[in-house]
């Protein structure tokens, strides 16, 4: 399993991989909120970030993760392989050798909070951020000794 870069022409195969691991385990966020960051995330986010995944022996893309400014900007594994070392494979990568040492996350994710302890990232702080449908905890989790 090998990390690459994600081009352009992948970013319906990385939205559908989203699409897959947010509608799995994000019943936090409305439905609706879905919908609208669909378009936002292939017009706005994608094109904003350095994207890197990992593909199956088909060449399908299994997880992938967006990174910007020393930041994880988005990490999202396809929700029958959570567990499988896809999303530690990647974030290990962006810390390595994208110089990665913060992301943030939703309080409300627990999971996700889960694993960024487990790799060592601590939080150091908390804001409220306010979304066109529902208002949400976001901690800001920053590598241990960084």
């Amino acid at each position: 399993m090998q990390v690459e870069r994600a081009v352009t022409a992948e970013y319906e195969e990385l939205l559908s991989v989203w699409d897959d691991s947010v509608l799995g385990s994000y019943d936090y966020i409305l439905e609706e909120e879905i919908t609208l960051f669909k378009r936002f995330i292939v017009e706005q986010v994608f094109p904003s970030v350095s994207l890197h995944c990992v593909k199956d022996r088909n060449g399908s893309i299994s997880a992938f993760i967006g990174s910007k400014n020393n930041k994880v900007e988005m990490l999202f594994v396809k929700n029958a392989l959570i567990g499988n070392g896809l999303g530690k494979k990647l974030l290990q990568y962006a810390v390595l050798e994208l110089s990665c040492n913060k992301v943030d996350v939703n309080e409300e994710n627990k999971q996700a909070i889960a694993f960024y302890k487990r790799m060592v990232f601590l939080t150091e702080s908390r804001s409220l951020k306010t979304g066109k449908a529902s208002t949400f905890n976001v901690l800001h989790m920053q590598l241990a000794g960084q």
